[in-house]
């Protein structure tokens, strides 16, 4: 007799053997060996979107096709994916799911469903502050100074913002080493301001080399300040003469167009690949600062 919830089980265990092979290897090495897909899971934060999508979907699939097995699920994914569209579900969750998807099934997740076309300008994530954020960062406000100027993804990158972490040059702290998502190291530039002025004063008064220099900022639009960091190295890259003069025109931001050289660095900044334009323009830059 076959398992109740058979399809669920098998991607779920699917998904967790492909973390434990990609959990602090390198991604970038991965994809070459691979046609330029890596077919792990590298960072703890996808691993857990990823399980958790894929529970909803195996759930759907026990209410909807009772009886769907590991090698079936892929049938019915497009339904489902009609099924979000029509709760009003955003093009970003339908195709974090469909990803999600393919990625437990070891398929492209294009030929598994069509899903809605993302849109920069429907971009909600840290856009706005709700009452509670804004308390938050009043709460947390020179916390949020030092996101601002140094970019972590969250607590537990701003965990490694230390004293030992933390490097010097010409009076000022220049750079942080923080790993980041996948297990990637990056010597992220602290940008000047009252961020960089708490964040020496806080390393100066440190007791210990690995004190951390940063509060957890429970409630904090941590996302929205990292937006205002990457505006900001956007901004530095071009003082600096980083930009190549090659432009990248992002589909949706129509007349606008930004430096693919400063782009580069940009991402390097953030802890994210050479070449993912994207990734900076469309969930930083287009913040507008």
């Amino acid at each position: 007799m076959a398992r109740k919830n058979a399809a669920k089980h098998s991607m779920m265990a699917v998904l967790q053997s492909k973390y434990h092979q990609g959990r602090g290897n390198s991604k970038r090495e991965a994809k070459a060996a691979h046609n330029g897909v890596s077919p792990y899971i590298h960072g703890d934060g996808t691993y857990q979107s990823y399980r958790q999508q894929v529970a909803r979907y195996g759930d759907w699939l026990t209410a909807n096709h009772p009886g769907t097995n590991y090698n079936t699920a892929g049938q019915f994914v497009q339904e489902y994916i009609d099924t979000m569209r029509g709760e009003g579900k955003s093009a970003w969750t339908q195709q974090l799911a469909r990803s999600a998807i393919g990625k437990a099934l070891g398929v492209e997740p294009t030929s598994l469903a069509q899903c809605d076309t993302r849109h920069a300008a429907d971009i909600t994530r840290g856009r706005s502050s709700t009452t509670h954020s804004t308390a938050a960062a009043a709460k947390y406000s020179d916390d949020m100074a030092i996101c601002e100027c140094v970019g972590v993804r969250h607590n537990k990158e701003g965990k490694q913002v230390t004293p030992d972490n933390c490097h010097w040059s010409n009076g000022h702290i220049s750079s942080v080493s923080i790993v980041g998502k996948g297990g990637r190291p990056r010597e992220a530039v602290v940008l000047p301001g009252k961020g960089r002025d708490i964040l020496e004063s806080r390393c100066k008064a440190a007791k210990s080399g690995g004190t951390a220099l940063l509060g957890k900022m429970t409630g904090c639009n941590v996302h929205g300040a990292r937006a205002k960091y990457a505006a900001g190295c956007y901004a530095k890259a071009l003082a600096d003469g980083r930009g190549n003069g090659q432009m990248y025109s992002p589909r949706g931001m129509q007349g606008q167009s930004f430096d693919k050289g400063a782009l580069d660095w940009v991402n390097e900044q953030l802890g994210h690949g050479a070449g993912r334009y994207d990734v900076a323009v469309y969930n930083y830059l287009s913040y507008g600062g």
